[in-house]
């Protein structure tokens, strides 16, 4: 809007000008007598109403400072369309590691599922002498690393939101940040 504002100005000065002109003066020494009875008096005062017109020739200081504002409001706009393109990057990238890592979560929570079911498997055949305690202990690894990856998955899903919610300008209301309420000035 500024930037809109230094145009305008720098445009105006290129511009023919017509001013209007006014003054008003004492004439108390053409007259005789006493000029100071008569200035204070309020006998001799003159004055004069004109126009004035004006156009400059050339203006080349006005034409450079005219160009140079609107290349400086056209740098503004170009910075502000940069500045929304990165929000939407950011939005669209924030996004995108949310649906990824709710993905993953899913898949983590049916393979920890899996992982469990195979560890009770395996410690019911172990009971019937059909598997060895190592065979059990791999299946108990298995069913740990699952569920680290799982918590490693909605670890992410928490960082993906909370990108998310800033991305798009909600973080203080997503962990419950208020700002306070300031009373009205008088």
């Amino acid at each position: 809007m500024e930037r809109g504002l230094d145009v305008w100005a720098a445009q105006d000065e290129l511009r023919p000008r017509l001013d209007l002109t006014a003054s008003v003066g004492s004439d108390a020494l053409g007259r005789g007598g006493d000029a100071h009875e008569d200035l204070l008096a309020g006998e001799a005062l003159s004055g004069a109403i004109g126009l004035e017109f004006s156009i400059f020739l050339g203006q080349r200081a006005a034409k450079a400072r005219w160009r140079a504002a609107g290349w400086a409001r056209r740098q503004a706009e170009l910075l502000h369309q940069e500045l929304e393109n990165q929000i939407v990057l950011e939005v669209r990238a924030a996004l995108r590691d949310v649906l990824t890592a709710s993905a993953q979560v899913r898949a983590g929570e049916s393979e920890v599922e899996s992982a469990l079911a195979n560890l009770e498997g395996e410690q019911l055949k172990r009971e019937q002498g059909k598997s060895t305690p190592f065979q059990v202990l791999l299946k108990e690894d298995d069913h740990t690393q699952a569920l680290t990856r799982l918590a490693r998955a909605r670890a992410d899903l928490h960082k993906g939101m909370a990108r998310l919610w800033r991305a798009t300008g909600g973080l203080g209301e997503a962990v419950g940040l208020v700002p306070p309420a300031w009373p009205p000035c008088r």
